[in-house]
This record gives C-alpha cells, structure tokens and sequence, in this order.
C-alpha cells in the first residue's frame, strides 16, 4: 500500500479514522513496511498512531528526511509507573527533542 512515489509529499496524516471511526493503530511490522517504502522517501513530517513504542525508534532510525514525528501511543497514561518521555530520549538519537503534547500524544523533532 505504500508503493506511490511522489518527490511533493512532504507531510504525511496517517491517523484518519475508518466508517467506525476508530484509528488504525500501527504495529512493528507494519511501521518497519512504511519506512522502507518510497512513499516515506521524501516525508518530513509523519502523523501516525502506533502500539509499541519500539515503532517510534524504528521509524526515526529509518526515515532518513524525517524532521517532525506527531504519533499517538495509547500506552502513555499517568498512571504508567515509566517516564516514557526519559525513556524515548534514551532511545533516540540525540539530535530529537520528545515533547509530551498530552498523556498518549508525543511530538518529536531533530
């Protein structure tokens, strides 16, 4: 689904909702898919919902143009015992800075 090529995508939503207006929620697998394809080639700016958190490093270690990640992870809740904004900046390149927009919304930025 991500074989369209396209040297003007530059910003990239992929948190749309379906007719039961549900999100679709990116696993592993399919975020690994996404950044391998052409169509991550030339996107700055991704906005995407994922299950893991693995999934946000996957997809700044491997969208080379990437500059500005908005992903939603269900996961991140106050009660969550993990500072899971320490825990991504552990993880990431030192170049990206993690905001916490609101508990579940992390925008990150190089």
């Amino acid at each position: 689904p991500y074989q369209y090529t396209s040297t003007s995508i530059h910003r990239l939503n992929l948190r749309g909702v379906d007719q039961y207006r549900l999100q679709h929620c990116y696993n592993s697998e399919q975020c690994m898919e996404l950044s391998r394809s052409p169509l991550a080639i030339q996107c700055r700016v991704l906005i995407i919902k994922v299950e893991q958190l693995k999934c946000i490093v996957e997809l700044i270690n491997f969208m080379n143009n990437l500059r500005t990640l908005d992903v939603m992870y269900e996961h991140d809740t106050y009660s969550n015992r993990y500072d899971l904004v320490e825990l991504l900046r552990k993880h990431l390149p030192s170049t990206w800075t993690v905001t916490r927009f609101r508990y579940g919304n992390f925008i990150i930025q190089s």
